[in-house]
């Protein structure tokens, strides 16, 4: 299963000890809370400076994810949008339809904390990785699993 890992350990005397330890994975099964830490940072980035400021900050973060994939061109951009996006947590997949490109996400890694701070989540963070993962000018948000989609889709004009 992976949650557990064994190790024997020699001693000075007698025999080897067994020793377990929980793994990452194992550790990944505990509750996590991190949307209750990330919903107060938010909030408290609102409360001093305002949205705009929350936005700039949270738009920042978009940035950097996306750097990586946006600062190598070529090609396979798509590809290492979607494995950004994925290894977000958002299980992206893409598809051509005529002349537009959809992203289906259908997963949000932190639906608890777009539900309190929607368009910092939704439009700052997931839309504008997205935007600059791709380098393209607008993307279009369609459905959202925060509204309560069974998935998020986001449009962009080829």
């Amino acid at each position: 299963m992976g949650t557990v890992r064994e190790e024997f350990v020699r001693g000075a005397r007698g025999r080897p000890k067994k020793y377990y330890a929980i793994t990452d994975a194992g550790a990944e099964l505990f509750p996590r809370h991190y949307d209750v830490v990330l919903n107060e940072v938010l909030a408290r980035l609102k409360a001093d400076g305002g949205e705009e400021s929350a936005r700039r900050v949270i738009t920042g973060v978009a940035e950097n994810f996306a750097r990586p994939v946006s600062s190598r061109p070529g090609r396979p951009r798509l590809a290492r949008a979607l494995r950004l996006l994925n290894d977000l947590g958002f299980e992206a997949t893409a598809e051509r339809r005529s002349r537009k490109l959809v992203i289906t996400s259908r997963n949000c890694p932190i639906l608890r904390t777009a539900g309190r701070h929607r368009e910092l989540v939704c439009s700052g963070l997931h839309a504008e990785v997205i935007r600059r993962a791709l380098a393209v000018k607008r993307v279009d948000r369609g459905k959202w699993i925060v509204d309560g989609d069974s998935v998020c889709t986001h449009t962009i004009e080829t």
